[in-house]
């Protein structure tokens, strides 16, 4: 439960949005086979009417690979790596754990040439984060901030970083991976269940909270790579929103044939 990340009209809003689904509703399609088996947890147990809606799921896309040259090969100087992070900057996105990792790993060797880029608006609850953001001695040296990124803006980002640092606590899904595997980037991802159906092995995952667990995997992903075994991202992660429209439309077409059924 992650109410506490959002504000609390928000929690509400949604709140009642569910309800209304789970009254009306002769089907859900959602985004991820693990949203769906939470979905139809919430439906079996909430009271009112909830038998008989199919609870399917489907994948999201990214624009096509085409336009989009190979990413070029990182370095593998320990001291050297660019990490990247997309998403906005609210609680959920453990940009705070993520903050505290790199000024520990900053103030651990002034020389190292490790990178943090942070892509994405300011979303809310993180005012005292979003100072400390705004006036870091390493922002434009050692930490960047695009808070107004272009398409081509982020394409760019994704081209120039060495691992793809996704620390949230919840998703429902995790474009951020797609778009990684489709730039063939590699990724570092707390242990969710969305992000390993998402990801599959093509990933190295941590667990723990804070900005001590945060440090340790960024530097066990740095060991992995002076050894070579990164895990890299597998092709099938990478559909299109082509693709991805293609399951939708199949599983509207049949039905929504269940992964799930309430009741």
């Amino acid at each position: 439960d992650l109410a506490h990340c959002v504000p609390e009209h928000i929690h509400q809003s949604f709140s009642e949005w569910l309800d209304v689904i789970g009254d009306l509703a002769d089907g859900a399609i959602c985004i991820s086979h693990t949203v769906a088996t939470r979905f139809a947890s919430w439906l079996s147990r909430r009271a009112g009417r909830n038998s008989g809606i199919a609870v399917t799921s489907f994948r999201l896309g990214v624009p096509t690979q085409s336009i989009w040259p190979p990413r070029p090969q990182a370095a593998l100087a320990a001291s050297s790596a660019a990490f990247l992070m997309v998403g906005t900057v609210e609680p959920r996105k453990g940009y705070v754990d993520a903050l505290d990792a790199f000024d520990r790993l900053w103030a651990s060797s002034v020389d190292t040439d490790i990178t943090l880029t942070i892509v994405g608006r300011y979303g809310w609850g993180l005012d005292d984060f979003l100072g400390r953001l705004e006036t870091h001695p390493e922002l434009g040296r050692r930490l960047r901030w695009l808070r107004s990124a272009t398409d081509d803006d982020v394409h760019a980002c994704y081209q120039q970083s060495d691992a793809l640092l996704f620390c949230s606590y919840g998703e429902g899904f995790g474009l951020p991976i797609v778009e990684a595997a489709l730039h063939r980037l590699p990724m570092i991802l707390r242990d969710l269940p969305e992000f390993r159906e998402v990801a599959g092995e093509g990933a190295f995952f941590f667990d723990g909270e804070g900005g001590p667990a945060v440090e340790r995997a960024v530097l066990q992903w740095l060991r992995l790579r002076r050894e070579a075994l990164v895990p890299q991202p597998s092709s099938g992660v990478a559909i299109t929103w082509q693709q991805s429209a293609v399951q939708l439309l199949s599983v509207i077409e049949s039905g929504a044939a269940p992964d799930h059924r309430a009741g």
